[in-house]
């Protein structure tokens, strides 16, 4: 019996599987030993070789270019100077994270140092105990850049984690800052702010700055950013926002394609569809909505669908024992319209995309 890898390789002229690989094509990296999973945010900081699944497609592109032009004004050395303040704005699923991940990626070549990345997601709406959690992140960049962190335990006992005291943390700080350790620049990513908690920006840039803590914040509130764009023309902070949009018809085909194109086989026939083993028209279904016309998709769901379709034909085609093509790829159905709107039904039982169909 024909195994998935068989499939993979003669049926689809892939050499692994586009969205559950084993292995890094370009760089030979294992990627299960390093336990990255594609259909999660991708951690390019601390794995660069994945820097190539990252498309930069539609508004994704347009953000990467306004973000690098920025840290391109700011220099070489951001970590000697006032650390900056970025803004990141998308939809659920549109990639916010592992677009602030590459920023935070991209600065490593703008610090004479380099610096290291956490994140911090937003779990409470007490602002001490962000600062709280905030002050572990700290200890974890103290470590690893060896730095002496005896002052900033200096009032452990005097912190209450069920009520933490903001004015007791935001004291520890500026103790700690004029120690003026020289410590690399940490960049930390705040997950999620909104318009309630909108002045947590002005504050922690206040309290963090002379930590050399570069702030990334990312948010799915338009307000926030309009109010961020006023406070960089106040000159509250040094800074970039960007907003990210949901996947168009043809990002998606761009996004899709640049996939496959990674795993396609080296020896596939040159005139062959670049979007094998996808029909068009099940990419394009992916987009329509009710009235004829299309509708932007979240990265998230057209990724997903994508895998899931490709899972269920790999499925079908092993148990049925279907024997494999003599030509590699040929003679083969494609992963057509009713392959994808059978995925998206079985996505439906797992999350919501609130799409109607």
């Amino acid at each position: 019996m024909s195994s998935r890898e068989d499939w993979l390789n003669r049926g689809f002229l892939l050499q692994d599987h586009p969205f559950e690989p084993v292995r890094d094509p370009i760089h030979g990296l294992d990627l299960r030993a390093v336990r990255v999973n594609l259909s999660k945010p991708l951690d390019i900081f601390a794995i660069q070789q994945l820097e190539g699944y990252f498309a930069q497609v539609g508004s994704v592109a347009t953000a990467v270019k306004e973000i690098s032009d920025f840290l391109d004004g700011e220099g070489t050395s951001i970590d000697t100077a006032t650390p900056p303040v970025l803004l990141i704005e998308g939809p659920g699923g549109g990639g916010r994270k592992t677009l602030g991940n590459f920023v935070a990626h991209l600065m490593k070549a703008h610090c004479l140092t380099p610096p290291s990345f956490r994140t911090l997601p937003v779990t409470t709406g007490h602002f001490g105990r962000l600062l709280l959690e905030i002050r572990l992140r700290l200890e974890q960049h103290f470590r690893q850049s060896n730095g002496d962190d005896t002052v900033l335990k200096s009032r452990d006992a005097f912190i209450k984690p069920e009520d933490p005291d903001e004015t007791v943390l935001a004291g520890l700080f500026n103790s700690v800052a004029q120690q003026n350790l020289g410590l690399p620049m940490l960049v930390l990513m705040v997950d999620a702010v909104d318009f309630r908690n909108f002045d947590w920006i002005r504050k922690l840039h206040g309290m963090l700055k002379d930590l050399n803590v570069a702030l990334i914040f990312l948010t799915k509130d338009n307000l926030v950013t309009e109010l961020f764009r006023k406070a960089l023309g106040r000159g509250d902070y040094t800074g970039c926002a960007v907003r990210l949009t949901a996947l168009t018809k043809q990002d998606g085909i761009a996004l899709l394609t640049q996939r496959l194109k990674i795993f396609r086989n080296p020896g596939a026939p040159s005139g062959m569809a670049t979007l094998t083993p996808y029909e068009l028209a099940a990419i394009q279904w992916i987009f329509a909505d009710t009235r004829g016309g299309d509708e932007p998709r979240a990265i998230k769901m057209v990724l997903n669908l994508c895998r899931v379709a490709m899972n269920r034909k790999l499925a079908e085609l092993v148990q049925s024992n279907t024997a494999l093509p003599a030509q590699a790829g040929s003679g083969m159905a494609p992963i057509g319209e009713q392959d994808l709107r059978e995925a998206y039904a079985k996505s439906l039982q797992q999350t919501s995309w609130g799409r109607q169909v």
